[in-house]
This record gives structure tokens, sequence and C-alpha cells, in this order.
């Protein structure tokens, strides 16, 4: 996405933003947002390494085109048939981190598919957000050329899953950029901390060629 394209994506995005904060006062309260894991906020935050297993972690998701209250980690990697790169981020109005972020994993979502892996993003934003960003995304029509992908993205306020990963910004209250690829037993494969996200897509696409014997 240029530059120009990306600027007039988040204005375009600001502007939905707006329109679903007016349309959540309307619909009441949000109803309680629910966890199978937590974490009390004294305990000490370790970073996910190869070899450790994930927990059975869940969270508000915005899936498909709905908002979804609770939704299982495993569930959105096929019910655990699949390999899941779950991609962390701070914010989806963000050119500088949020916008690259997803702009990259939708333009690598096809190759993931094809290897068998679920791409899920996970930003400390609400699914209201996550709803808004979709709307002015999918206003503009295509990233690239393609179409734009439905890929599940967690509301992770809570920083229940950020902090379980050892993936939260602990002084800022955001997640960190980086992601965590797992099998599907949950099994942490590789760990990658870093605003470059297209570097650390392809470390995560040449891990998964080698591991799974494709070819590219």
């Amino acid at each position: 996405m240029s530059n120009s394209g990306l600027k007039r994506f988040v204005e375009v995005a600001q502007s939905q933003r707006q329109a679903s904060k007016i349309q959540r006062k309307d619909e009441g309260p949000v109803p309680p947002r629910a966890s199978s894991f937590s974490k009390s906020p004294q305990e000490a935050m370790v970073l996910m390494t190869p070899g450790m297993h994930l927990p059975p972690l869940s969270a508000p998701a915005y899936v498909n085109g709905q908002i979804l209250p609770s939704v299982s980690l495993s569930s959105l990697s096929n019910e655990g048939l699949n390999w899941t790169c779950l991609v962390f981020y701070a914010h989806d109005f963000d050119p500088k981190n949020g916008g690259s972020v997803i702009s990259e994993c939708y333009l690598s979502h096809r190759w993931f598919s094809f290897i068998g892996c679920s791409i899920v993003l996970c930003s400390t934003d609400s699914c209201y957000a996550h709803l808004a960003w979709m709307k002015a995304l999918k206003a503009l029509g295509t990233i690239a050329f393609y179409p734009v992908p439905d890929i599940p993205m967690l509301g992770d306020t809570s920083h229940v899953v950020a902090r379980a990963c050892g993936m939260l910004n602990t002084s800022e209250g955001v997640a960190r950029t980086g992601l965590i690829l797992v099998d599907p037993a949950l099994s942490v494969h590789k760990v990658i901390v870093s605003d470059d996200i297209r570097a650390g897509l392809f470390t995560a696409k040449c891990y998964l060629t080698v591991t799974t014997r494709h070819g590219f």
C-alpha cells in the first residue's frame, strides 16, 4: 500500500471509527469481556520461547464481520488442525505500526493458507475498533489488487492474551509488535519481537516451508 493510499485509508478509517463509537453508545453497555486464562497484575510476565505451550486462551474477537464475546484460540486455528501465526501489534489506527502490520498479514494470507497455517491478529484495541477498521478497509476494496481477506482479530483490551504470551508493553499498556508461531498442538516454534513484521513473516514462512516440507 503506497503512502498516499495508506494516508487516504487512515482518513476513511478514522471517520468509520467515529461512526462506530456513536453506534456503540446507541446499543447500550457492552457485555463483560470473557477469558479462560488470567494472571494477576503482580505476576511476572514471561516471553514465550520455543518448546513452550500456549495456555487455553480465549478473548473477544472480530470474525467474519461479527463481534464475538469470547473465542478460543484453538477454534480460530480450525480446532487444532492448522498451524497458527499469532501476530501482535498495538493499534489498528496507527499507520507506522498497526496499518503496516495488518497490510503485511493480508498480503501473506494466501501463502499461509496454502501451507495450512491460520493468521490471527491480536491488538489491545477493542473489537469495535477492529470493526471500524475493516469497514474502512473494505470500502477501498482491495490491497495490492487482492480482495481483503477475513482474518480473525482479537480485541485484547484486558491484556490477557498479550500478557500470557509475554507480548505486552507494560509501560504503555499496549501489545508489542511481533509474532508467535505454534503448531496444531499449540506448541511454540518461533517467537519474533520486531517492528519489521515483514521480515518476521518471511522467517515464519521459511520455517514452515522446511518443517512441513512444502515448496514455495
